[in-house]
């Protein structure tokens, strides 16, 4: 009779334990997205996507895998690179390799402030800091301070903007704690593009954030 009535406390303890972790799961980090109004982006005719730094090894061996995430993008009016990787070295061999220079690049977008996708921002204000850097709003002050003290342009970022012609960033998209943007690439005949960093606030959750948002199929979506 007495384990008969352990068992059933056990039971109810379990019970009200993954109770009370769901409800602060789903308070804390189901994504909370910005109030959604609508954004124009033209089309643009040429897009050129790089991944610059992934832990997905490829047939090219002189580049290095580690875990974290930079991805260039090229168009008629810009040249992008979308996070930094989880290093200076590893940015800055893998930039080499691909023949891309870094004084070349004219705005530096970060998802979100995870070590592994900001790692390599400082290498790019040393070697340019005529670049526009695009960081979430939430981002923490030590980012901020990082580029300021190089003298680049800091944008904070909020409310989904565009930043080049045919290229867009959704605004913040909040996952609990953590705010992360993510870009939205319109090509002519195609559609969008989107290019997400970590996608913490859920890929899913992203993709019908950027469909509403713009009223535009999505042609692809790349990233982490």
């Amino acid at each position: 009779m007495l384990k008969s009535k352990l068992i059933i406390i056990v039971i109810i303890i379990i019970v009200l334990f993954t109770t009370a972790l769901s409800y602060y799961y789903y308070s804390h980090y189901t994504p909370k997205m910005t109030k959604i109004t609508h954004i124009k982006i033209t089309p643009i005719s040429y897009v050129k996507i790089v991944v610059v730094v992934d832990n997905n090894p490829n047939s090219d061996t002189q580049l290095r895998c580690p875990w974290g995430l930079s991805i260039y993008i090229e168009t008629n009016y810009s040249r992008i690179l979308f996070d930094t990787g989880p290093s200076i070295e590893d940015l800055k061999h893998n930039l080499k390799v691909l023949g891309i220079s870094p004084k070349s690049i004219d705005i530096v977008v970060i998802s979100h402030e995870h070590g592994d996708h900001v790692g390599g921002l400082e290498y790019i204000l040393q070697e340019n800091n005529r670049v526009k850097v695009y960081l979430p709003a939430h981002s923490p002050d030590y980012l901020k301070s990082l580029v300021k003290k190089y003298g680049a342009k800091l944008i904070e970022v909020s409310k989904p903007i565009v930043i080049s012609e045919g290229i867009a960033t959704t605004g913040e998209l909040s996952a609990g704690f953590l705010y992360e943007q993510s870009l939205i690439i319109s090509v002519k005949g195609y559609g969008l593009i989107i290019v997400t960093g970590c996608s913490h606030p859920g890929i899913d959750n992203i993709v019908k954030y950027v469909a509403t948002l713009t009223s535009e199929k999505i042609f692809m979506v790349i990233g982490g």
